[in-house]
C-alpha cells in the first residue's frame, strides 16, 4: 500500500518464529491509509508449497513414515514449506512477518504433534 513503512522486531522474537532472516533485513508494515482502507494491506498475495515426489520420497510414504519425517525429505530435496516461502515475500516487501505467521501456523502445530 501507500502507508508503507520501516518497523523492528527484537532478534529474540524473529528466532522465537524461525524466521531465518539475516541480521541487516529492513522490515516493513502499512501503518493504514486510503489506498488500503486503513489495514495496512491491498490486494493478495499467493505463498506456495509444491512438494514434487520423487523415489526417496515415495518410498516414505509407502511405509507411512510421519508429516515429519515426509517434510524433512522433501525439504532436502528443494521443496519450499509455506513458511519459508512467505519469509521470502516478507524480504521482497511483499507482505509482513505477522502475515506469514498467521496463515502458516500450520507449520508449527505439525511440528508439535509429534
Amino acid at each position: 500500500p501507500d502507508c508503507i513503512e520501516e518497523t523492528t522486531y527484537l532478534p529474540e522474537y524473529l528466532a522465537e518464529i524461525n524466521a531465518p532472516m539475516p541480521g541487516d533485513t529492513k522490515f516493513y508494515h502499512g501503518a493504514g491509509c486510503d489506498s488500503c482502507r486503513q489495514t495496512g494491506y491491498r490486494g493478495r498475495t499467493a505463498i506456495y508449497e509444491i512438494c514434487a515426489i520423487n523415489e526417496p520420497l515415495r518410498r516414505l510414504i509407502i511405509q507411512k513414515a510421519t508429516g515429519t519425517e515426509l517434510k524433512n525429505r522433501a525439504s532436502a530435496d528443494g521443496m519450499l514449506t509455506l513458511r519459508q516461502d512467505g519469509w521470502r515475500r516478507v524480504l521482497g516487501k511483499m507482505t509482513t512477518v505477522e502475515e506469514v505467521v498467521r496463515v502458516t501456523q500450520a507449520d508449527d502445530a505439525i511440528a508439535a504433534t509429534e
